[in-house]
């Protein structure tokens, strides 16, 4: 709970329910903001992850927008089941990924940004090319660190930790794999930052296969510069 509520302007989810090893985090969404709050939510996600990754956790999910009900010990309906699904049969690696519709929701936000490549939704949430999916890039959260300092023990512990698993013998195949995804992740971002004394060796880093989500569609041709116009004007 103390991750969901880590800024004051939000006041985290409704509920938060754990059932086996999952944990539902449930919110209406909000009419009165150009996201619907999804972007809250992302941002709750990014933080979570960070923060089992620094304890050497590594945690799959999906967000989705879907009804559902929910109450201290409960959570059932359509859009439990949809996030489970996209959390088991989508994510398989360890991200957090958004289906079509919370995807389109959240770039909505940008549009309030002059400089939608600058914006919040082009830092926190990628798009992978080889998946064709969208995931909340937790990594970027390193720099919520007050100082440097704690940006490089970040990074060192998420090498550490993701070096040694990919090293296991023991773990099996289809877990070393996700290691392995993890590892190419941890390697891309920090070769993006010019930190290559916290790359993995011998760990390829993708150079296109991830993508920020605002670059992805406006490679695509999606109008959101129209649609920015439309909402604010040509001025």
């Amino acid at each position: 709970m103390d991750t969901f509520d880590g800024f004051d302007a939000y006041e985290g989810p409704a509920r938060v329910v754990t059932f086996s090893d999952n944990i539902a985090a449930c919110l209406p969404l909000d009419s009165s903001q150009i996201d619907g709050g999804v972007g809250w939510q992302v941002i709750a996600a990014g933080q979570f992850q960070r923060n089992l990754a620094l304890n050497g956790y590594f945690a799959r999910g999906g967000i989705t927008i879907g009804k559902v009900y929910a109450d201290d010990s409960t959570v059932l309906g359509p859009g439990l089941v949809a996030a489970y699904e996209l959390e088991t049969e989508v994510a398989i690696e360890p991200r957090v990924v958004l289906d079509a519709p919370a995807a389109a929701l959240f770039i909505r936000g940008a549009l309030e940004d002059t400089d939608m490549k600058g914006s919040l939704q082009n830092d926190i949430v990628l798009y992978d090319a080889k998946d064709d999916l969208f995931f909340v890039h937790y990594l970027a959260f390193a720099w919520e660190a007050d100082t440097d300092e704690e940006v490089d023990m970040f990074l060192t512990l998420h090498r550490d930790y993701v070096r040694a698993s990919l090293t296991n013998e023991r773990l099996k195949r289809d877990v070393r794999s996700k290691y392995r995804w993890l590892a190419g992740y941890h390697n891309w971002f920090c070769r993006g930052i010019r930190r290559p004394e916290f790359v993995i060796p011998k760990v390829p880093a993708p150079r296109r296969r991830f993508v920020p989500l605002v670059d992805m569609a406006l490679e695509a041709g999606i109008e959101l510069e129209a649609m920015q116009r439309e909402r604010f004007g040509e001025s």
